[in-house]
């Protein structure tokens, strides 16, 4: 993707292909024309979509761009994968408890989530908007709740997300620091 300098890999293309000729199939893919009609005029497949391929994907790049565009550029988000391709990849043996992973959501538009591998491998997924963004940024949800401790595949989240982590604001004589801190409930408790 030229304006948010980074390249999409294989299964990426083939995703947003899937996506933007509305099919479940891989066949011929590569050979299929995408007409502008599809790009930009029909919604989506999915029946509960109100929004064209053009709408969602041009959200996904607004929203790399104003809120994490140096974390894009260092392949920190996995971006344009399926939700089922996502759990597959975080339920398989290999895949240790608490691991998470970045992507897209393909149900609603100018969003990103957070799929994460529970101890008991189930998976869940915690979605954020540019609002939710502009509150608390992309790193802090991140490096905050104890439930996140690996980027897929095994990457550990602070030696991957520390620069991008912001400080504490200092401290004023007299009033109390303001502390976001995101609660994921464990369901083993």
């Amino acid at each position: 993707m030229k304006n948010t300098n980074r390249w999409l890999n294989d299964e990426a293309l083939t995703y947003l292909g899937m996506k933007v000729l509305n099919t479940e199939t891989t066949e011929d893919l590569d050979k299929k024309l995408v007409s502008w009609q599809a790009f930009a005029k029909d919604t989506l497949k999915k029946p509960d979509r109100n929004f064209t391929f053009w709408e969602w994907l041009y959200s996904a790049i607004d929203l790399i761009k104003k809120h994490f565009l140096p974390m894009w550029k260092d392949n920190l988000i996995e971006g344009f994968i399926s939700k089922a391709r996502t759990e597959a990849l975080l339920r398989a043996p290999t895949t240790e408890p608490h691991t998470f992973l970045l992507r897209f959501p393909d149900s609603t538009q100018g969003m990103i989530s957070i799929s994460y591998k529970q101890p008991d491998d189930t998976v869940k997924h915690f979605i954020y908007s540019a609002k939710d963004l502009n509150k608390c940024d992309l790193a802090q949800r991140i490096l905050d709740p104890t439930v996140f401790k690996f980027l897929y595949p095994h990457h550990p989240k602070e030696i991957k997300f520390q620069k991008y982590y912001k400080a504490s604001k200092e401290e004023v004589p007299g009033y109390e620091k303001d502390l976001i801190k995101a609660h994921v409930p464990n369901p083993l408790e």
